[in-house]
């Protein structure tokens, strides 16, 4: 929908209206936010189909209660609909304990286990410390020792990693956790599923398969 029609569809509600005002301002960073990682990088964070025609990205954070609430519901979305990229982008806004518990995910990646310590993480009700952290990827069967050795080795990369997403969401004017951009449009303020089904939804009746 063009910007243009914002004052001449008496159908549109208030959240449509911001979906719509917000995509049409920032859609050069919303481009730029979808670019999808390098298949060969270990901490490579795309999950769903990722050659799928319409593309979810989450600015997510381990202790935002509405994201961990989401995540399952996502999950079944990506089961449901085999069309789906999800592109997950850390931005830890809760302090220490969450930039840490990022870190360690992102670290566990280059042993092969991000999947493992991303699904982990979000699981965990209420909110984390850095010790809860640490068993909780025991927990799942991660040698936290050997993946803070990883994170010493190649901290630059990963917290270039997160600065870059802090930066994308900065500038596109994320307020808080979780925000969404399904296809071209930016969902800044998404608590439901509803929600992300009508965005796909309507994404993907307007953008081809990808071959």
């Amino acid at each position: 929908m063009l910007a243009g029609e914002l004052m001449t569809n008496p159908f549109l509600n208030r959240r449509d209206l911001l979906t719509v005002a917000l995509s049409s301002v920032f859609l050069p960073k919303i481009a730029e936010a979808k670019e999808q990682p390098r298949e060969d990088h270990p901490i490579w964070s795309v999950f769903g189909n990722p050659k799928g025609s319409v593309t979810i990205v989450e600015f997510f954070e381990y202790q935002c209660p509405n994201c961990k609430k989401l995540h399952p519901q996502l999950e079944e979305l990506l089961k449901d609909n085999k069309s789906i990229r999800l592109i997950m982008r850390d931005w830890p806004i809760f302090g220490d304990t969450s930039v840490y518990a990022s870190r360690m995910a992102l670290a566990a990646g280059y042993s092969g286990q991000h999947e493992q310590a991303f699904g982990a993480l979000m699981k965990v009700p209420g909110r984390l410390t850095l010790k809860r952290v640490d068993e909780t990827l025991r927990a799942a069967g991660i040698h936290t020792d050997r993946v803070r050795d990883a994170l010493e080795q190649n901290f630059d990369t990963i917290q270039e990693r997160l600065d870059h997403n802090a930066a994308q969401a900065k500038s596109l004017g994320l307020a808080g956790t979780p925000a969404f951009i399904v296809g071209r449009e930016l969902y800044p303020r998404v608590t439901d599923i509803d929600t992300l089904r009508a965005a796909v939804d309507k994404s993907g009746s307007r953008v081809p398969a990808v071959r």
